[in-house]
């Protein structure tokens, strides 16, 4: 069997093979001319090599390793058990129609929009990927099996906006060989006749029998919870802590309001903050300069360490995404590629928009609401924490990915900044409570919603009534939380869970505690289920 680097490697090599696209997304593109295979052939292959790396793994004496490598077989471990609950019991491939479309989007998007390789190269693994494309949307016809009628409507959007993805593409300005620019056109047509046909049989088909329930249940939240997260909470624990700092935040919430304008709400002095804010075509400088001004108080401060080698450019959001983006986003660099820039997306707002819709996109992007998006998801957010993924030397260190720990640590910046002066207008301090309330509402809704215990639409009456969400809004968050169980309580618990794990470490140290170095050894943790973030950090 080797050592447990080899059958790590070994590990890692085939598990690609399996999921080409995110094999390309993080930067080996050995498999690029490939693209997934949800038959039922191939679904039997993939559990099968599961199966059988999760009985090989119960071969090694972890007791005998050193700390990187019962991390790595930790990683492996908690890795089968969530490809298990996921294509053993969740079955997205029959219920979720999204997934086919969505698949091909970003598999064509992961060699056209950020690649590293020549384009006379990744233009031959482009063909050969799109040559699959409607094979793999039928595929989807054949897997899929009552979905929720609301996964099927999420579809149609989807599809709707792959297919104007796809149209976007100006493939005659793409720097490829004459014949190949012409083959890749070829089947650029050939999707978009593949997508239009999946959109028709999505609404004229599969729609009128969608009946199926989206909440996947208390009993397999339960289990998401404990074998996906390693967290050491059930539902109802999620529901109280939810609860609970509800109420914590709407008091914050109203003494800071009453410290800014004792006459008005804090829902009022947001309403009226919101009123200042960029014009349509100074989005991306106005959020470039905060992102830069970020960056160079940390560095001052000393607060989070930067790799030598980041880097980042901030750009609009790609077409196909902005329905699901409507505001801003991260893409990280790929950890095992030559690649490090990451990419921060700025969703732009038409000025063909009515007036009325126009200014309200643009009061999203309130003065006072930008530096917590830039704090979220670039410095020392989301892009500082995927940054360090390419320093580590462990493939599963760079592989590995946890909601809780990604956006928990993301949430954490915001308030950490705060607390370390980077922002003291009221107004802000007053944005990042009404964001801390959102996060909190998710953790109730994703609970409510996943168990049966609250409806879509109640769903939305929530966040329009507690977060002051616009209905379509309010839609927009609701229909993204019946899809990803457990993901929009990462917020909120992972903020919660650093924070606890910041004190725990600070009273291990005592006098000798910096936060610079908290958030260094955090950092060297990667994107890991916190748990073994906190293993580790305790350990030293």
């Amino acid at each position: 069997m080797g050592s447990a680097s080899d059958f790590v490697k070994r590990y890692i090599k085939e598990a690609f093979s399996h999921f080409p696209t995110q094999a390309t997304l993080l930067g080996i593109h050995e498999h690029d001319h490939e693209l997934e295979d949800f038959s039922k052939d191939g679904r039997e292959e993939l559990l099968r090599f599961v199966k059988r790396t999760s009985r090989e793994l119960t071969r090694f004496d972890r007791e005998k390793l050193s700390s990187d490598g019962r991390l790595d077989l930790a990683l492996l471990g908690s890795e089968l058990s969530d490809y298990l609950l996921a294509f053993e019991e969740q079955k997205a491939w029959e219920t979720d129609p999204s997934v086919y479309p969505e698949n091909i989007l970003y598999s064509a998007y992961a060699l056209v929009g950020r690649h590293e390789t020549s384009w006379t190269r990744r233009g031959s693994s482009l063909l050969s990927r799109m040559k699959r494309f409607p094979r793999f949307l039928n595929q989807g016809k054949k897997n899929l099996k009552n979905p929720p009628k609301l996964f099927t409507q999420i579809a149609l959007e989807v599809t709707a906006g792959g297919i104007d993805f796809f149209r976007s593409w100006e493939v005659e300005k793409f720097p490829l060989p004459k014949t190949l620019k012409q083959d890749v056109e070829k089947e650029r047509k050939k999707t978009l006749v593949a997508l239009d046909d999946y959109l028709a049989w999505l609404k004229d088909k599969l729609l009128p029998v969608s009946h199926g329930n989206f909440a996947v249940g208390k009993s397999f939240y339960n289990r998401l919870l404990k074998e996906r997260h390693l967290l050491p909470y059930n539902s109802e624990d999620l529901k109280a802590i939810g609860e609970e700092h509800l109420q914590r935040t709407l008091k914050e919430l109203t003494r800071l309001a009453a410290s800014i304008d004792r006459n008005k709400s804090w829902q009022e002095i947001l309403a009226d903050g919101s009123q200042s804010h960029p014009k349509p075509g100074e989005l991306i400088p106005v959020y470039k300069a905060l992102m830069e001004k970020a960056k160079a108080f940390i560095v001052e401060k000393n607060l989070v360490p930067l790799p030598s080698y980041e880097e980042i450019v901030i750009t609009e959001t790609p077409p196909f995404n902005r329905m699901v983006l409507p505001f801003a986003a991260y893409m990280p660099a790929t950890p095992f590629g030559k690649q490090g820039r990451g990419e921060f997306w700025v969703t732009p707002v038409s000025t063909h928009l009515p007036a009325m819709e126009l200014e309200a996109r643009l009061r999203e992007h309130a003065y006072h609401k930008i530096p917590l998006t830039v704090l979220h998801e670039t410095y020392p957010g989301h892009h500082v924490q995927f940054s360090f993924l390419r320093e580590f030397s462990s493939p599963m260190l760079k592989r590995a990915f946890s909601t809780v720990s990604c956006e928990g640590w993301a949430f954490y910046c915001e308030q950490m900044m705060k607390e370390a002066g980077f922002y003291s207008d009221p107004l802000s301090e007053l944005s990042q409570l009404k964001d801390q309330l959102w996060r909190v509402v998710r953790v109730i809704l994703d609970v409510g919603l996943q168990t049966n215990k609250i409806s879509p639409r109640k769903a939305v009456e929530f966040l329009h009534e507690k977060v002051l969400f616009p209905e379509a809004m309010s839609w927009g968050e609701v229909k993204r939380y019946t899809r990803e169980a457990t993901q929009p309580m990462s917020y909120f618990i992972g903020k919660h869970e650093i924070l606890r794990l910041r004190d725990n470490y600070q009273r291990k140290k005592g006098a000798k505690f910096r936060l610079f170095d908290f958030h260094q050894e955090f950092l060297q943790c990667g994107v890991t289920p916190l748990k073994l973030a906190e293993d580790r950090l305790i350990a030293l």
